[in-house]
């Protein structure tokens, strides 16, 4: 978890201040052609369970369609009226793409990386995009999100802490939320189940020396404050190990936020069965219900084979749930019993 507690959590119902000029946040969700099947879901969820905190003041979907026109691509097309439909819904506030134009790309590389001819993916994965999220902020704080991850944070308050902890200290590079619930992971446990007795880490938060490229809060002035350019130690490295080796170069670290009613949740693969489900996976996600006894990593929703059908029962037991008016039912918990 890191190494410890690090400020006091805020109680829940706190009253919320607004937002002094510095402290304003943009939500950037970032989504490309392959999230078409999940998109329209995902983004919504996201706007309902990230923007409770009164920071978030600007809502924006970014679009990369890897340097296709989105005139010749039918997805890139598809995206932009989901982008326009949702700011006519009023779910974001605007939605911008991300532009290859070469020499863009090239400003782009000498600023994050002092070489203009610094190659924008490492591997087969682009980098440049998650640059261009950041970027293309207008606010001074940026909360990037890839737009497939699942929050459980009904009062926003790793958000609310998140602020308090940026005014409160120097050596904070990126703010993130927990990322996992409570897993059987011992023969005893998948047999008798969790223990809600029985703290899995301390509440608070954790210092933690990564970087992840999933969900984070960054202060933007950060960058031309002394993290750029980056510098690579290895051919290929990725930006995660790069953007940690830039933070550290700084004094700072990556702060994770633990509290059982705040953490996020990333679907493993992107197959028919996470298109199918995704409703309902968001759905209990956001109730804090989750599948005790499962395989994969804690931070997971494996839909593959055999590994979802623990996810898989805790939707249909669930539903059976609510339409029996139970509480929740046995072959799963609420993270709100059993975490910190």
């Amino acid at each position: 978890m890191g190494d410890g507690r690090v400020t006091e959590v805020p109680p829940t119902g706190e009253q919320q201040a607004a937002p002094a000029p510095h402290e304003r946040v943009e939500l950037s969700i970032l989504a490309c052609p392959a999230d078409l099947p999940f998109l329209e879901a995902t983004v919504r969820h996201q706007a309902r369970a990230l923007t409770n905190a009164p920071t978030i003041t600007r809502r924006t979907l970014v679009i990369d369609l890897d340097g296709a026109a989105p005139a010749s691509d039918p997805a890139g097309a598809e995206l932009a009226r989901l982008g326009d439909r949702l700011v006519d819904e009023g779910v974001i506030d605007r939605w911008a793409e991300v532009s290859w134009e070469p020499a863009l790309v090239a400003h782009t590389m000498k600023r994050w990386y002092g070489d203009e001819r610094a190659d924008p993916k490492t591997g087969r994965r682009a980098i440049y995009q998650y640059m261009r999220s950041v970027d293309m902020a207008e606010e001074p704080r940026v909360l990037h999100v890839d737009s497939d991850m699942l929050f459980h944070s009904p009062h926003a308050r790793w958000l609310e802490a998140g602020r308090a902890l940026l005014a409160a200290r120097d050596d904070v590079g990126a703010v993130v939320p927990y990322s996992g619930v409570p897993q059987a992971t011992r023969p005893f446990e998948w047999i008798a189940g969790i223990r809600a007795d029985r703290p899995l880490y301390s509440a608070g938060w954790g210092r933690n020396p990564d970087f992840t490229s999933r969900a984070f809060l960054l202060e933007r002035s950060l960058l031309d404050g002394g993290l750029l350019p980056l510098a690579t130690v290895v051919e290929g490295e990725q930006w995660e190990q790069t953007m940690a080796r830039g933070m550290a170069r700084m004094g700072r670290s990556r702060f994770t936020y633990c509290d059982p009613t705040e953490y996020c949740l990333h679907p493993h693969v992107h197959n028919a069965m996470h298109a199918r489900h995704i409703e309902s996976l968001i759905e209990l996600v956001e109730q804090g219900h989750f599948p005790y006894r499962r395989q994969g990593y804690p931070w997971d929703i494996t839909t593959e084979g055999r590994r979802f059908i623990p996810w898989w029962l805790m939707i249909q037991s669930d539903g059976l749930r609510r339409r029996l008016h139970l509480a929740p039912a046995a072959i799963g918990t609420s993270a709100a019993e059993s975490m910190c």
